[in-house]
């Protein structure tokens, strides 16, 4: 029995809908992920005092960042939590005798600052762009710093706390996904109290 006009195009509009149905599905499996359930970040950055407040630490105004963090996500949430090691210039460094346990034989040395913090924060971020491989977002998070002058390895030497309050900052961000499981993120960190950091700028790589 012949095929009527309306079934040809019932048949013909059924095909093509299902072969577009597949070539999404192909493309959707082709496309990065927009929320990933969790990430590994390594990260490193520059980070500054306000200058009047850095000469009455004695140390320089900028410093360095290395670190690494935990990234989650809930809904339309991001968390995360991790810590650095804050790199900074000894300027008001001290000299003390020190005695080698193993030789016994003695040698001045000289002071040098230890510097480390942990974070944690919370915000949201927006995918778009090309498969949202793009992202920007904001983060709101709490610092807590350690810095403190000493000399490295030696016991009962000298050591001297540095007052860095530890603070409250908010995080503008922007990231692109280079892969499924490349992510490479810009950060801008700026800290609330007066008697701590002012800012820092982080580069992230993160591994999902």
């Amino acid at each position: 029995m012949p095929f009527s006009t309306t079934k040809i195009a019932a048949i013909t509009f059924a095909s093509l809908f299902s072969l577009s149905a597949l070539g999404q599905q192909d493309r959707a499996a082709e496309a990065p992920k927009a929320l990933p359930e969790n990430e590994w970040n390594i990260l490193a950055g520059v980070t500054s005092f306000d200058s009047d407040f850095a000469d009455s630490l004695g140390v320089d105004d900028t410093g360095y960042l290395v670190g690494a963090a935990y990234t989650g996500y809930f809904s339309f949430l991001r968390y995360s939590a991790g810590g650095a090691l804050i790199i900074l210039d000894d300027k008001a460094e001290f000299t003390q005798r020190v005695e080698n346990v193993f030789g016994g034989d003695e040698r001045d040395e000289d002071s040098s600052i230890d510097a480390g913090m942990l974070f944690a924060e919370i915000g949201s971020q927006y995918a778009f762009g090309n498969n949202d491989r793009a992202t920007v977002g904001m983060m709101a998070g709490y610092s807590y710093f350690d810095v403190e002058r000493s000399i490295s390895l030696c016991q009962d030497c000298r050591e001297d706390d540095i007052e860095v309050e530890s603070s409250f900052y908010l995080k503008p961000f922007v990231a692109y996904r280079f892969t499924d499981s490349f992510l490479v993120r810009l950060e801008y960190t700026n800290y609330q109290e007066e008697q701590s950091f002012e800012n820092a700028i982080t580069l992230n790589f993160s591994i999902l």
